[in-house]
């Protein structure tokens, strides 16, 4: 008997451990990786409509937490520069496409290869539940990745020197807003399609009273300083004509891009544009006496407007007019445009403007931080929380394919394919004040077209050359 004892003890001793093990009173020693903290500045959101995407990040390595900082736009890049230096400034932000030129060298942490992370699982042993942790190599998204499941103009945006400077999780492309009551009492069953459309249709909607003072644009354009996104309007229609905006060694073709007739493309197309601002034609709609564009239109006093989606939030706050969004006008009825494939094809030509996010390069959490940009970017069912909250156009392309049949956001899923936009130097923001002078100084008579062009194009590529 007591030998049997003996052998039942001996048998028990390899499962008295495991039944601990099982029910929780002996649990495996785990090594935490240690905290990370990371603040992200936004400008566009807060904290509660970035909780979902925050959340879902935070159950999977609960170790890093994320403080979102909204930040006025106002001398934004002022702001983060001198919260840098101060030693306060974040780990991640967003930045405007356009700036990747004016931060990359000073303040922009590539993508790296790869980030190195700790995954937190958890796995349910019979009667309990533990939490493993697994330390985890994640490969990073390359350009030719970045170029097959993004929209074209980001690759084209983000990539400097072969290396990747930010991630979208949206985009945003020019579209055609119309006040349908204005459309309607001028007996117009549509908007325009087209850029020839519009002028033709320019004399029905614009109003003026007998001493020639405006009472009702058509639409908002030809001048700079008055005009909402005047810059990007003017750049859509330099690329829609074919203008070579970014040629080899950062030089600007402004003033000197032709077509097989001889044409000059940029002095075409910015005539055109400031028609609308001259008197004495008859597409005259607009002068610099009139109220910011988007104020007029809010006010009902344009029958159409050039905006962005992020522009809708204001209309349908400050105006009770009737407005529809149709798409961007083009050169030809089918949409397409003079800027041809090397195959000599026709290409639809929309204008891009969006934000993505980037990592200060001297973060004491580079890689943690990427991994977080990429996580929430890179993946449709990640991003789309975000999307679906503040129902903005995703920059993947298989999330633009589901939103293109949306009754909403359907024209600018469409146009997001297509979109371009220009390398603005490493001040996208005194360029943009170049291209308002630009245009003021045609309209005001101050310089012909071609004049205005060459001096535009000096003054841009003392940025978008490359420095000795």
């Amino acid at each position: 008997m007591r030998r049997f004892v003996i052998l039942i003890v001996i048998l028990l001793i390899p499962i008295i451990p495991l039944s601990l093990y099982i029910f929780g009173v002996i649990r495996p020693a785990v090594r935490a990786p240690t905290p990370v903290s990371l603040t992200y500045w936004t400008t566009t959101d807060d904290a509660k409509t970035l909780e979902p995407l925050l959340a879902e990040y935070n159950a999977l390595r609960p170790y890093i937490t994320i403080k979102v900082e909204r930040v006025p736009t106002d001398d934004y890049a002022s702001r983060l520069k001198d919260a840098w230096a101060r030693g306060r400034g974040p780990d991640m932000f967003e930045l405007p496409a356009s700036w990747i030129g004016e931060f990359a060298a000073d303040f922009l942490a590539p993508v790296p290869a790869q980030t190195n992370v700790f995954n937190y699982v958890s796995k349910k042993i019979l009667f309990r539940t533990d939490t493993e942790i697994k330390q985890a190599t994640v490969p990073s998204v390359t350009v030719p990745q970045l170029q097959r499941d993004f929209a074209d103009v980001v690759a084209e945006d983000v990539v400097r020197d072969g290396k990747i400077y930010g991630l979208p999780l949206w985009l945003d492309t020019l579209v055609l807003y119309y006040n349908r009551d204005i459309l309607r009492s001028a007996n117009l069953v549509e908007p325009p399609k087209t850029w020839q459309q519009l002028t033709n249709i320019v004399p029905k909607l614009t109003i003026a009273d007998e001493e020639g003072k405006l009472l009702q644009s058509a639409v908002p354009l030809g001048r700079g300083r008055n005009v909402r996104h005047a810059a990007d309007i003017v750049s859509l229609l330099f690329l829609q004509d074919g203008v070579l905006l970014e040629g080899e060694n950062g030089n600007v073709h402004l003033d000197d891009s032709k077509s097989t007739d001889g044409t000059n493309l940029g002095e075409n197309a910015l005539a055109f544009l400031v028609s609308f601002a001259n008197q004495g034609k008859a597409v005259y709609s607009w002068n610099a006496d009139q109220p910011n564009s988007l104020e007029a239109f809010i006010r009902g006093r344009s029958a159409l407007f050039l905006g962005y989606e992020a522009d809708r939030a204001a209309i349908a706050a400050g105006s009770s007019i009737d407005f529809g969004v149709a798409p961007m006008l083009h050169l030809q009825a089918d949409g397409k445009d003079a800027l041809l494939t090397p195959a000599g094809n026709a290409l639809q030509v929309n204008y891009g403007n969006y934000r993505v996010l980037s990592v200060f390069q001297r973060s004491k959490h580079v890689n943690e931080a990427w991994n977080f940009v990429q996580y929430i970017t890179k993946q449709d069912a990640v991003a789309l929380k975000y999307l679906n909250a503040t129902k903005r156009v995703g920059a993947l392309r298989s999330i633009l394919a589901k939103q293109v049949g949306d009754p909403v956001l359907g024209v600018q899923a469409e146009q997001a394919i297509s979109a371009r936009s220009w390398y603005r130097g490493r001040n996208a923001t005194l360029t943009e004040q170049h291209l308002m002078d630009m245009i003021d100084s045609v309209a005001s008579g101050q310089a012909a077209p071609l004049q205005a062009l060459t001096l535009a194009r000096k003054q841009i590529e003392l940025t978008t050359k490359k420095q000795p």
